[in-house]
């Protein structure tokens, strides 16, 4: 991994992407209801390293557009050769923490017209960062009584078309579905 000028480097982690991968396998339902963007969906937010629950909150998937790699290019991330084959869509979400406790954030991915996963962009923040104004990145936790508007970013390959967004708040719990809108 390297850094870029401005800090920031992107790439996806493969063994979360198999891991989720086989979750989504396993236990996504392509039958699933899809909500209208704009829908809010009462949660539960887990801990990212014990898998303990933290409290409840709310979740929104606002908006989704498309964007291209010289956005990506033009904001400092450095993508791999596969990566660079994909066309970005910003997902637009709201995450509210309604409980007592700070709760880690889980970015959304998207479902393809063959019911298979696309997962979102993991970003690592290395030194100086900064904003990347498309899509405004989410941070990794909420404190109690707090909302945030963020932005995941879904690589989707060429000849996929992105037909849902999903939200999987624990490898225990079913996926949330969006429609994608486009």
């Amino acid at each position: 991994m390297t850094e870029s000028s401005r800090g920031r480097t992107a790439r996806t982690l493969a063994i979360t992407t198999a891991v989720l991968a086989s979750v989504a396998l396993a236990g996504c339902n392509s039958t699933a209801k899809a909500r209208p963007l704009g829908e809010q969906v009462n949660t539960r937010f887990y801990s990212l390293v014990e898998g303990t629950e933290q409290g409840p909150g709310t979740v929104t998937v606002t908006g989704v557009r498309v964007g291209d790699v010289a956005d990506l290019d033009a904001g400092g991330f450095e993508l791999e050769p596969d990566q660079r084959r994909t066309m970005p869509h910003y997902v637009d979400i709201t995450f509210t923490n309604t409980g007592n406790v700070p709760v880690d954030l889980r970015d959304p991915s998207g479902v393809d017209q063959d019911g298979e996963l696309v997962t979102s962009l993991r970003v690592l923040e290395l030194g100086r960062s900064s904003t990347f104004e498309p899509c405004p990145l989410l941070p990794d936790t909420l404190r109690p009584g707090r909302s945030v508007d963020g932005c995941a970013i879904v690589l989707v390959p060429y000849g996929v078309e992105l037909q849902r967004i999903s939200y999987l708040p624990d490898v225990g719990e079913d996926f949330v579905y969006w429609q994608s809108g486009l």
